[in-house]
């Protein structure tokens, strides 16, 4: 297709000539010399930096588990490299052709372009990116993605419930295609190659509708937002609406979040210290948002149906608590942070708009403006030392910025939806501006340049549609707080779009019109006729552009907008009132923040994209959004927080002073209850009497009475006994003891006594006592140390 090459377009449709096919024309072979590596190399590494540029804007690498990062990296990196392979692609395909129609080899007429590769090294590049989109599009993504959700507290737990989720959603998968290849069967007799290609049509028509709708949206919505950032007036009328939206989505997030803490609080009043799941109480406490401990502490929960009680304390129950939590916590989160986000950028632009009314004002006065005027007085943040830059840039330099490269996106929109009409209804190539231009243009960075523009356009049409979407809970990217499902997502249907969106703009520009060899695209992809021979897919490759101008007349008059309002549709990020009244509500909501956040410190500067990538380099956190533990990892797995878990969300015990009758010393529970005898006349001390009748009830009062009589006397005997063996060598001064042997001798039941008789026939599950150390009680361990070292 270059100007070397000995055919010359024609005016009229094409025809099919005799040309050779494309399995007997030879490539020839190519060795990769030290300048095509050195170029790849650099290919490779811009590629890269410029994606780790992208996440960065959207998640936090240090809060995000590395699995996540790395994947998310992978996906994003195969996505974004179709927009230097294609250019590549059509630059070798162009050159081959040219050296095969000429018969000479690569040092001939048809000079070798700078930035050429070999065929082979496009064609592995090619089968990575295919190979390695289709394993991780259907693999590895959807287990990360179950596995980043999964509420278990183990992580072989996690990494079963991943496998069996997707284990059970593709039984699903198959047993709908295998009904499906019946059904077509039975309609419609097909032999294994038509079928084959029936197949391969609804694969690709899968990927090219998703084409067809994110870069028929982005079409549109990319230029509009450009020209809409043109007038500070647009942008504060679109900040008052969203603040709406936000602040009413905020409030209901922190009131199922409460809604959920409060149930966590009834589960563990209900566990007790002892329960056999009280460890993933802990951890599921853990993971609480502290600022809401006082709330919660204070709530009492109502008494629970029959057996609900039993339901709440399994482990199933916990895990789905866990998992709820944690989808809360970051809802509530990511609900935090775009709201303070849309208010620093509220803030900055009505700041804006008042200096420049101030100005406006004192031109109108026939006054100058004064150097100190010349400078924005913003409300939440200081004045940078290149203030005067800052005043143009905000006041004459960003508008027109913005107004020109949305009218260079409108052209760049209005080439590429032409070709795609001349692709769909006119059988001459010449009507497409790629094609001409290609054909006339010699092999090299010129025509690189040339198409990597509109290539790199079309990426950023169709890949900030799926930035912006949002579908109802279950996927959103929020800037720099993106959780790891949602960036892995993203990756995932990157990836699904790369294939698509290469395709597509290889039949734009019409690369195999009048080629006689394989592209390396369609070499690993298949023939550019992949939808198959039948008349359904020959239409369906033809004609599916015209679907892609009706998602474009959709987006341009806001339909979809439309639609989702009257349907109630919230599972895409968008606005569906824009009324007066709308404007009017935002502009309450903003000025109140405004007066509260000027007494409360005010709002953080929204950081922009050139100070996240200078963090990148300079390691420093400048003022941005709110500030979060980066320790703490996303997922369930993730270590929870150091915080003292012992009294989160759990009733504040009764501690208890119980008297026991020459005691030989006083002894302190882990739970805090004082066991002592009542020697030093404190009052405040409760008898051990008092202590089984409120335990035992009233049956207890009266045998404890009749105990009480009978203590007496033989504590009368105990004195006795003391009296006569104050010189015995095996005199021991505690009542119990932990050795059981020792009661062996009736010397030692003597001083035993009935108070031992009775704790020996007692059953010690008090509930006054969660510890449980009274049976195991501190004064044993000292008794029979004191007798050891005796």
């Amino acid at each position: 297709m270059s100007s070397n090459t000995t055919t010359t377009p024609t005016t009229t449709p094409t025809t099919p000539t005799t040309t050779p096919s494309p399995s007997t024309v030879p490539i020839p072979y190519e060795s990769a010399g030290f300048g095509n590596l050195l170029f790849l190399a650099i290919a490779l590494m811009l590629c890269g930096f410029v994606v780790l540029i992208g996440m960065k804007q959207y998640i936090s690498l240090k809060r995000t588990p590395i699995y996540a990062t790395f994947f998310s990296f992978l996906g994003w990196f195969m996505c974004f490299s179709i927009a230097y392979l294609v250019p590549l692609d059509i630059i070798v395909t162009d050159h081959l052709q040219c050296v095969i129609e000429n018969n000479e080899t690569l040092t001939g007429e048809c000079e070798t372009p700078v930035t050429y590769l070999p065929y082979g090294m496009i064609t592995e590049q090619w089968r990575f990116l295919y190979f390695g989109s289709l394993v991780l599009c259907w693999i590895i993504f959807p287990v990360l993605q179950s596995f980043s959700t999964a509420g278990d507290f183990r992580f072989w737990e996690r990494v079963k419930r991943a496998i069996k989720e997707n284990v059970i959603l593709y039984t699903f998968m198959f047993i709908g295609g295998l009904i499906g290849v019946i059904v077509i069967l039975s309609v419609k007799e097909m032999d294994p190659s038509s079928f084959l290609s029936f197949v391969m049509l609804l694969a690709n028509v899968y990927g090219v509708i998703l084409i067809t709708i994110t870069m028929g949206y982005g079409l549109i919505d990319v230029p509009r937002n450009l020209l809409r950032k043109g007038s500070h007036y647009a942008i504060l009328r679109n900040y008052r609406v969203e603040a709406v939206v936000l602040k009413t989505e905020l409030e209901d997030v922190k009131k199922q979040l409460i809604e959920h803490l409060k149930l966590i609080k009834t589960i563990s009043d209900r566990a007790g210290q002892y329960d056999p799941f009280r460890i993933y109480l802990d951890v599921i406490i853990s993971k609480c948002p502290t600022e809401y401990d006082v709330l919660i502490q204070e709530y009492h929960a109502e008494p629970l149906p029959p057996g609900m009680e039993a339901e709440m304390l399994s482990y199933k129950y916990l895990v789905g608590v866990h998992s709820t939590l944690l989808d809360l916590v970051d809802r509530n989160h990511s609900a935090e942070v775009l709201y303070e986000r849309l208010l620093g950028k509220a803030f900055a632009i009505e700041d804006i708009i008042e200096t420049r009314e101030r100005n406006k004002q004192t031109t109108l006065g026939n006054n100058k403006i004064t150097r100190e005027e010349r400078s924005i007085q913003w409300s939440f943040k200081s004045t940078k030392s290149n203030a005067k830059f800052e005043y143009l840039w905000h006041m004459y330099i960003h508008p027109w910025y913005f107004i020109i490269a949305g009218l260079v996106c409108v052209a760049l929109s209005g080439i590429i939806l032409w070709s795609e009409i001349v692709l769909a209804l006119v059988s001459n190539p010449e009507f497409s501006p790629f094609y001409r231009a290609i054909i006339r243009m010699e092999p090299g960075i010129g025509l690189q340049i040339f198409c990597f523009i509109p290539m790199i356009y079309m990426c950023v049409c169709s890949y900030s549609t799926l930035f912006k979407l949002r579908i109802s809970n279950y996927y959103r990217l929020v800037p720099q707080q993106s959780n790891t499902f949602s960036i892995m997502f993203s990756a995932n249907y990157l990836c699904r779009l790369a294939a698509p969106l290469a395709y597509n703009f290889i039949q734009i520009c019409h690369v195999n019109q009048d080629n006689s060899i394989v592209s390396p695209f369609s070499k690993i992809m298949g023939d550019m006729n992949a939808f198959g021979d039948n008349a359904l897919g020959k239409r369906f490759t033809l004609f599916f552009p015209i679907f892609m101008i009706v998602v474009c007349i959709i987006s341009f008059f806001n339909l979809h907008k439309r639609l989702a309002g009257s349907c109630c549709i919230r599972s895409l990020r968008i606005v569906t009132d824009t009324s007066e009244g709308a404007v009017d509500h935002g502009l309450k909501i903003l000025k109140q923040e405004r007066e509260e956040r000027s007494l409360n410190g005010g709002v953080a500067p929204v950081k922009t994209r050139m100070s996240i990538v200078k963090e990148m380099f300079t390691k420093k956190k400048g003022a941005g959004i709110l500030v979060t533990d980066n320790n703490h990892l996303d997922g369930a797995g993730s270590p929870h927080k150091p915080i003292d878990p012992s009294n989160r969300y759990k009733p504040t015990p009764t501690k208890t002073s119980i008297n026991i009758p020459q005691l030989s010393r006083t002894y302190t529970s882990a739970a805090g209850n004082v066991y002592s005898s009542n020697q030093d006349g404190d009052s405040g001390i409760k008898p051990i009497n008092s202590f089984f009748s409120s335990i035992l009830g009233e049956k207890g009062n009266t045998s404890n009475n009749n105990n009480n009589n009978n203590n007496n006397n033989n504590n009368n005997n105990n004195n006795n006994n003391n009296n006569n063996n104050k010189n015995s060598k095996s005199n021991n001064n505690s009542i119990l003891t932990s050795n059981y042997e020792s009661y062996t001798t009736p010397r030692t039941q003597d001083k035993q006594g009935l108070l031992s008789s009775v704790l020996d026939k007692m059953d010690f599950s008090f509930k006054d006592d969660d510890d449980h150390t009274f049976d195991d009680i501190e004064m044993g361990a000292y008794g029979t140390g004191r007798k050891n070292k005796k």
